[in-house]
């Protein structure tokens, strides 16, 4: 016999499955490195060390990420906040908040604006972020948004491979760190291919 609480969580479930998703869903990242490179402000080289989600919109969270490396643009802190990120995956948590709301359109998804959607998993290795500085304070080195990108987990020879391969590439430590670029950075535009030089830089 079915109890009271499994009767609703069946007709949440029900509920949602029959709501049309092509609004909430991430576009497949199709997207070579060297666009997202090229297109984004900032690109950094790190861990994320933890994710909240978003108390109002449950189709972001907001990341705490700690850098070792600055492959692009300005130099940030060490520890920043990459806020506004889409969501890739749902959990009952959600489900349970989408029925609760009268609109029914609080579906985990990329952010309204975007077409693609990031995860930045916690306690899995390092990543490499595209992110863009907020437009109502350019120069915050601490809380950025991502570029319209997925980011890249950073595995294996072929990402050894595809940063060394990848021309004009910076290796920036963060502000006020005492590490050097050697100990901190990822090799990077190595390859012969690439004319310039490495910059490395001591914030």
């Amino acid at each position: 016999m079915l109890t009271i609480s499994k009767v609703i969580f069946l007709i949440i479930i029900s509920v949602c499955h029959g709501i049309p998703t092509t609004d909430r869903k991430c576009s497949p990242d199709t997207i070579d490195f060297d666009t997202k490179v090229a297109k984004s402000s900032i690109v950094v080289y790190g861990k994320a060390m933890a994710k909240i989600l978003d108390e109002e919109n449950d189709s972001m969270f907001h990341v705490f990420f700690q850098v070792y490396c600055i492959l692009k643009g300005p130099a940030t802190l060490r520890q920043i906040n990459i806020t506004n990120a889409g969501n890739q995956k749902e959990n009952l948590l959600s489900i349970m908040r989408i029925s609760q709301s009268k609109y029914l359109k609080r579906f985990l998804g990329h952010v309204e604006g975007k077409e693609y959607c990031q995860e930045f998993p916690v306690g899995h290795g390092y990543s490499i972020a595209f992110l863009e500085p907020l437009s109502s304070n350019t120069t915050d080195n601490k809380t950025f948004i991502p570029a319209d990108f997925v980011e890249i987990h950073t595995d294996g020879a072929s990402m050894n491979q595809l940063l060394a391969r990848t021309c004009n590439l910076v290796q920036t430590v963060p502000i006020r760190s005492s590490a050097s670029a050697s100990e901190v950075c990822p090799a990077v535009s190595t390859d012969p291919i690439c004319q310039k030089t490495t910059t490395v830089v001591t914030a």
